[in-house]
């Protein structure tokens, strides 16, 4: 059943240049302190005062006052905006079920590096941690292809314990070529790449957020179990949470070299629902 949520903030506004022609304008809330907003399409210009609009969510914007002044265009609007609430991810459903799996096979005091991805962002609020210093992440920097390179440190420092990168495709080849140096210093480092053969969060927010116009989102991969392979790693496929499993008990059992395990994905879906909450008081 699908469940919708009332954003609180029924005035918004735009204040900004004026421009021969709009495609969309940003409204954001009055007396809100979230950085949320609204979007909507002008179809004349300027819009008139008593027109009405829909939102990128469906909803009527309705707009009470234009007021231009020195090259700035001043909208204020009205709206009762429902928003949409995705409902909560099954067990076992995707990307949980991935997550699930290493978890399953690292140890309590393993550690786990994330790159920025998609399947890092459910991590983030799913993935267990028992012990301080086990899971290694950016913060809100969220510095695209740290992940690979950090981990390689991080598996260097400790060596006792098993060492886990998640990565993207497209994050993995901003430092990939430093598989040379996990051969060269045998370092164990166990990396997994999540291949959707795309920058996959920005191109889903093509698709729904600028009408499915698609630009430097897609991307021109290698077959990375070779890549792995031409330097001398480890390198494997695993096409479910069982094969995944498998694969990391053999790449901790592996401690003279890294191993490189790719798991084919498709579309995830957005986790922007539960990260940016909605307020619950005040």
């Amino acid at each position: 059943m699908n469940r919708f949520h009332l954003l609180h903030a029924t005035e918004f506004i735009y204040d900004g240049p004026v421009y021969e022609s709009y495609n969309e304008v940003r409204l954001r809330p009055i007396h809100d302190d979230r950085q949320s907003c609204l979007s909507f399409r002008l179809i004349t210009n300027p819009a008139s005062r008593g027109s009405s609009y829909k939102d990128g969510y469906g909803n009527w914007i309705h707009v009470t006052s234009i007021l231009p002044h020195h090259r700035r265009l001043r909208i204020e609007a009205e709206s009762v905006v429902l928003v949409h609430e995705a409902p909560a991810p099954e067990p076992g459903s995707m990307p949980l079920s991935e997550l699930d799996a290493i978890r399953a096979e690292l140890p309590e005091d393993g550690i786990l590096v994330e790159d920025i991805t998609q399947i890092v962002f459910a991590a983030r609020v799913a993935y267990p941690v028992y012990k301080p210093r086990t899971y290694l992440s950016p913060g809100f920097q969220d510095p695209l292809g740290l992940g690979f390179a950090t981990a390689l440190g991080a598996q260097h420092a400790r060596p006792d314990v098993p060492v886990v990168a998640i990565c993207g495709d497209g994050g993995f080849m901003f430092t990939a070529t430093e598989l040379a140096t996990a051969i060269r210093h045998r370092i164990p480092l166990t990396t997994i790449v999540f291949n959707d053969g795309a920058y996959g969060n920005v191109r889903r927010i093509q698709q729904e957020r600028f009408g499915n116009r698609l630009i430097a989102s897609d991307l021109a991969n290698p077959d990375f179990v070779a890549f792995g392979k031409s330097f001398g790693a480890e390198a494997v496929r695993a096409h479910s949470p069982d094969e995944l499993r498998t694969a990391l008990r053999c790449a901790f059992a592996h401690r003279d070299g890294p191993t490189l395990i790719e798991v084919p994905v498709g579309a995830f879906p957005s986790p922007w629902e539960f990260i940016h909450m909605p307020k619950v008081r005040g």
